[in-house]
């Protein structure tokens, strides 16, 4: 018969344990940083940018996680010297490293709201791009909402030219709520 634990014996167990992850985590994150730095690299136009990377440190038992660039010989925070595009560059290069190398689900798809809104259709392109690589190497399914047609229509031609087949879908309001309509 196993004996009950006391409040203080699971919550002791817990922190243990949470501890435990915690340390996982810090190194989980820090060990995407060959591979934000690649993905930085084709989507930035400033080349300090692919040099950024992130860290994660404990600090008074709470975790802190830093997305630093070089500048002048030093690191400083991305968001200290980087425009809204850039910004939007690390943010969305980030969450591509995490999807290639950590597979948090089966189903291996980017769910995303107008990664390319800061952006004009030049610098578009290269989000572009690299979207297309994660279909067409990583065997990723890419669901992208924007408000641009001009964009979409840009990133579907992309797609059907290496002959990876893309709808486009126009939401519309109506009195019954939100439908959807093949858009051409």
């Amino acid at each position: 018969m196993i004996a009950a634990q006391s409040s203080s014996e699971i919550i002791n167990n817990f922190a243990r344990n949470l501890a435990i992850e915690i340390r996982t985590i810090n190194t989980r994150l820090e060990a995407i940083n060959p591979t934000l730095s690649r993905i930085l690299n084709r989507l930035t136009v400033d080349p300090r940018f692919a040099k950024t990377s992130i860290s994660s440190y404990q600090h008074y038992k709470k975790n802190y996680a830093e997305i630093k660039v070089p500048l002048h010989n030093s690191q400083v925070q991305v968001s200290h010297v980087a425009s809204e595009a850039q910004i939007t560059d690390v943010q969305f290069s980030l969450l591509l490293a995490m999807a290639q190398t950590y597979q948090w689900s089966p189903w291996r798809a980017l769910l995303l709201d107008d990664p390319t809104q800061h952006h004009d259709l030049v610098h578009a392109a290269s989000v572009f791009d690299v979207l297309r690589d994660y279909i067409a190497d990583y065997g990723f399914q890419i669901i992208l909402a924007t408000h641009d047609s001009v964009q979409a229509k840009f990133f579907k031609r992309k797609l059907e030219n290496d002959g990876i087949p893309c709808t486009l879908y126009n939401l519309k309001s109506t009195e019954n709520g939100v439908v959807s309509e093949n858009f051409i």
